[in-house]
């Protein structure tokens, strides 16, 4: 029994639905466990030949990690957290047995996009929005982002998108390759059926054979995965991490409250300095209270329209 999890089948395709509506679906240790779980009870399923992976609700497929959960961890911690992460969720949907279609409906952030890309099809909602905004956050992707996005969309755009942290839109997702196709919320679920249909009238062994040779062209980038899982949440959990923290605030207050100091009081060698000092200040007064994982949701919650946290993203 999933805690966090709906399965279902229709016809041969399993469904499973990412159940944690309160949290925008963000990923958690248990969720990641019982994806696993659910995934091996599928691929063992022979009445089961195409796997559809969606979040409840209308707003998020999966807005991110549960950034609560990993706030405290060690180095050691966390690079045992993305390794693990890795191995039996995300690298486990690229090399199922049977097709994985994500349905992405709303947002699709850091480990939410992620898991969409290890998806081998994606069908996005015209409400999508999609990023990898750990950077504004101190930290790098951990879940195969850097790896998976550059042979989607090419390493100009990648980068892009990974070094502003920006979110990009439905359609301009389709546009650059990064989703399949874009439908209406309405019509997702739809959509996704109608593909599989057309995939289940294939032999299995042959859709598996297919999948490992697809698989097989990428196969020299495991060491760049390697070097994600050792740059991300292993190496960042330091001092830069902490830094990162803070900034989403602290950069607001530099930009009101240092320039004034320094043209009164301060050096211009002094500007640095400053910058730190009051991006600690807002994490002690702002970040820490709330929590950080209430302000990050909170933002994307109280938007009353997508579009204006896409103009606002981080």
């Amino acid at each position: 029994m999933s805690k966090n999890l709906i399965l279902e089948q229709e016809n041969q395709v399993g469904w499973i639905t990412i159940n944690r509506p309160d949290q925008l679906n963000a990923l958690n240790r248990e969720t990641i466990a019982e994806l696993h779980q659910a995934l091996l009870d599928f691929r063992e399923n022979a009445n089961i030949g195409v796997v559809c992976i969606t979040g409840a609700g209308e707003k998020a497929f999966v807005a991110g990690a549960d950034i609560k959960e990993f706030a405290d961890y060690t180095n050691s911690e966390g690079g045992a957290l993305a390794a693990t992460g890795q191995a039996i969720l995300f690298n486990y949907i690229e090399q199922m047995n049977k097709p994985v279609i994500a349905a992405v409906n709303g947002f699709a952030l850091g480990g939410g996009l992620e898991l969409a890309m290890a998806c081998h099809i994606r069908i996005a909602s015209s409400n999508a929005r999609m990023g990898l905004p750990e950077v504004s956050l101190g930290v790098i992707p951990g879940y195969g982002g850097t790896q998976r996005l550059p042979q989607l969309i090419g390493r100009g755009r990648a980068n892009q998108l990974i070094f502003t942290g920006e979110m990009i839109n439905a359609t301009q997702a389709n546009s650059w390759g990064l989703v399949n196709s874009v439908v209406e919320p309405a019509e997702l679920k739809q959509e996704v059926m109608a593909l599989a249909a057309k995939i289940l009238k294939n032999a299995p062994n042959a859709l598996e054979k297919a999948i490992t040779a697809v698989n097989a062209g990428f196969d020299d980038v495991s060491q760049g995965f390697n070097v994600e899982i050792e740059s991300s949440i292993a190496k960042l959990f330091g001092q830069t991490a902490l830094y990162g923290l803070p900034s989403i605030l602290g950069r607001l207050l530099n930009y009101l409250l240092v320039p004034l100091y320094t043209a009164v009081f301060a050096k211009p060698a002094d500007y640095g300095v400053l910058s730190d000092l009051y991006a600690y200040v807002a994490f002690l007064m702002v970040l820490l209270p709330l929590g950080m994982e209430t302000a990050y949701f909170r933002f994307i919650q109280e938007a009353p329209d997508p579009d204006k946290v896409f103009n606002n993203s981080f």
